[in-house]
């Protein structure tokens, strides 16, 4: 069971893109000849298929483990399950999100339903922090927000071309995408 490491491709993509439409004047349709992000991307089993390698249970736990220690690993793992939950439900639409909402041909309609996907994601995401006890986790999943602050912003319809430009300029997408990495690294852990 692995988490896929779309949020932050998806980030620097996104940073791309904006770059070369504020270079070139502006967002052209996309080369048909690129393959898509979600076309490249693995599929990742749910928990159900994941056989090989089942969560450990409390009983197959090292005795030396002392029952805090003990709560804080179920604490990881039960948080790691939510954000796998999570990324099985929007990472593979995170792109297409992305790319309607850039698309200049795109309609008020579609770049109002990809803002408002990019808003429940933030949402969802919120309410796992909200909900985490560990603090490495919790530490990383801070860091990570602004990604998602960014992408509902980027996705705005109502934002024009070179404010999103600005914020995607001023932005410190670098340690956000790290800290997303080793928030995927950490879970992928726990998970497997």
């Amino acid at each position: 069971m692995n988490l896929r490491q779309t949020l932050p491709v998806s980030a620097l993509a996104v940073a791309g893109i904006f770059g070369l439409a504020a270079c070139s004047g502006g967002i052209s349709d996309a080369d048909p000849n690129v393959e898509s992000l979600e076309e490249t991307a693995e599929a990742t089993p749910s928990p159900t298929e994941e056989a090989t390698e089942p969560f450990p249970s409390p009983e197959s736990s090292p005795s030396s483990m002392s029952p805090e220690s003990s709560a804080d690993a179920s604490s990881l793992n039960a948080t790691c399950e939510s954000y796998w939950e999570f990324d099985q439900e929007f990472a593979p639409g995170i792109e297409n999100v992305m790319m309607t909402a850039m698309d200049p041909n795109a309609s008020d309609e579609e770049r109002t339903q990809a803002h408002d996907e990019m808003v429940r994601a933030r949402e969802e995401f919120n309410q796992i922090l909200a909900d985490a006890e560990d603090q490495e986790f919790i530490d990383l999943a801070e860091d990570t927000v602004p990604t998602f602050d960014l992408f509902v912003s980027v996705t705005d319809p109502d934002l024009s071309e070179d404010e999103k430009n600005e914020l995607v300029e001023s932005s410190d997408i670098d340690s956000a995408i790290e800290a997303e990495e080793e928030l995927i690294d950490l879970c992928n852990a726990e998970l497997n």
